[in-house]
């Protein structure tokens, strides 16, 4: 009897390994699916957009959006605002992601833009859009309104974009790191090629935090952050693409200011579709 409960046991066992085996070996297969079939399904929407490629601020009209497409000439013209953008310091026309763009890699270069309370982003969200050209990493600007919105760029690879606090402060959501990525698989930005960059702000009401930054680098969500304080519009600041002193070394093209929260669908397909 003990012999034939101890095979019975063993067989027990037996089954159960068998059947754990079984298990990993679905789940080893559903991951691989549902990977294969997320990479086939971002395969799919660019063949898509590449036959019909509308970007989101040909769809709905932005605020304001510099294209720097003149390629010649002092300035650059935003045609929705109007608003002017002066190259000074030695800022010169160059290729873009989509013809021309500008460099600003010269001793003070840097694109300024006459202030305008248009140009505040006073609203309870906004995005901005800019693709950039890096030469090298350096800390520098690759555009900012004063002290109440930017982004800029760190010597390690990091991208910082902020927002000015009701008390000030500039609250600010870096991207990840080179050569690091972050959970999702999402590259930083590298050296010597065109990146697509976008920041969205969100007025939120949840828990202790009021304000929320998102931020995207070619078209993927790269970092979230929130915070216990919300958006101050700018004022009277100049807007400026790079910056005179901490001159952004590389190119600047596409800059666009809308009003309200992109969604990731419309900040994807902006990166798909540079015009």
């Amino acid at each position: 009897m003990r012999r034939k409960g101890q095979a019975a046991f063993e067989y027990v066992l037996m089954l159960a390994g068998i059947l754990l085996i079984v298990i990993l070996i679905l789940a080893i297969l559903r991951t691989t699916i549902a990977s294969s079939a997320t990479k086939q399904i971002e395969t799919n929407l660019q063949a898509i957009t590449s036959i019909n490629c509308v970007p989101s601020y040909v769809l709905q009209r932005p605020n304001n959006f510099w294209k720097m497409d003149e390629g010649s000439g002092a300035t650059t013209t935003d045609p929705f605002g109007g608003y002017v953008g002066s190259l000074e310091g030695g800022a010169s026309w160059s290729t873009g992601i989509v013809g021309a763009g500008i460099n600003t890699d010269s001793a003070n270069g840097a694109v300024r833009v006459l202030n305008s309370e248009g140009l505040s982003l006073a609203g309870t969200s906004f995005t901005i859009e800019v693709w950039f050209y890096r030469d090298v990493w350096a800390w520098n600007i690759l555009l900012q309104k004063g002290l109440a919105y930017g982004i800029e760029m760190q010597p390690d690879g990091r991208a910082r974009a902020w927002y000015r606090s009701l008390g000030g402060a500039q609250l600010s959501t870096y991207t990840t790191p080179i050569p690091t990525e972050d959970t999702s698989g999402n590259p930083a930005p590298v050296v010597g090629s065109w990146h697509h960059l976008a920041m969205v702000y969100e007025e939120i009401n949840e828990g202790i935090y009021r304000g929320k930054t998102t931020l995207y680098v070619d078209g993927k969500q790269n970092a979230v952050n929130k915070f216990t304080s919300k958006y101050t519009p700018a004022g009277s600041e100049l807007l400026y693409f790079s910056d005179p002193v901490l001159r952004f070394k590389g190119k600047i093209d596409q800059v666009v200011l809308v009003n309200r929260a992109l969604t990731p669908g419309e900040i994807y397909s902006d990166y798909l579709c540079p015009q």
